[in-house]
């Protein structure tokens, strides 16, 4: 026969449940540290950091990413980051990455633009990962990335300027080449002219054919003994 519970059994479950609610609180609060710790980490890095469920939602959006994009993070919470972030031109490429991270091949990196609130585009590097659930699925996708539209525009520049370098100097080598053909004693126009047509492919683009043309008329109205026959 089962014996009645005392007052003194009560009591002592009462402090047993006592303590549990105790831990638990204890543990719940270190949650709650533990996240905030978290949140001032991300809010405070210089990258970007966004995290996406396995639809492409958007749930955590930090600090970078609002100074960047322009939009705040509780205006972005939820939704879908290609169908506003991405410029339609680069969305096959984007979800080309994100169907490689679904399908676990993580981590891995790629480049795309972001369109900002005010319509401006930034160029964006990032590096994606993914967390998985205990069945080995993805979860959430974890994107950091550094915004490199500064320097991506500074290559750009430092890349015509190489290429204008490099046709100043194919034209200085050919208006070498041009000054030695009209230096020739008696040739005629019509043979610096030729001499011009076989100098140009390797020197001036077609746009100097027309300048190229004119300074070897200039050349010769100002140099008559290129049309002298030599006297023997």
């Amino acid at each position: 026969m089962a014996r009645k519970a005392t007052f003194e059994d009560l009591e002592q479950r009462i402090r047993v449940l006592d303590e549990e609610c105790a831990k638990g609180k204890q543990a719940a609060e270190g949650l709650v540290k533990e996240r905030d710790f978290t949140s001032a980490i991300l809010d405070t890095a210089g990258a970007l950091v966004v995290v996406l469920d396995r639809e492409g939602r958007i749930t955590r959006f930090n600090r970078a990413c609002e100074q960047v994009t322009g939009y705040s993070a509780a205006a972005v919470s939820g939704r879908v980051f290609w169908e506003f972030l991405v410029p339609p031109e680069e969305l096959q490429g984007v979800m080309h990455t994100w169907k490689a991270l679904q399908a676990g091949n993580f981590p891995n990196q790629h480049e795309n633009r972001w369109v900002a609130k005010n319509g401006s585009r930034r160029i964006i590097s990032w590096t994606n990962t993914a967390v998985v659930d205990p069945r080995g699925e993805v979860a959430h996708i974890i994107a950091t990335g550094i915004d490199i539209s500064e320097r991506k525009q500074v290559e750009d520049a430092l890349q015509r300027e190489r290429h204008a370098l490099g046709e100043r100097v194919r034209e200085l080598g050919c208006l070498y080449r041009f000054f030695e053909l009209i230096a020739k004693p008696g040739i005629s126009f019509e043979g610096i002219l030729q001499g011009t047509t076989d100098l140009l492919p390797s020197g001036w683009s077609l746009y100097n054919y027309e300048a190229y043309y004119g300074v070897a008329w200039i050349k010769a109205r100002n140099c008559p003994f290129i049309f002298e026959t030599p006297k023997e």
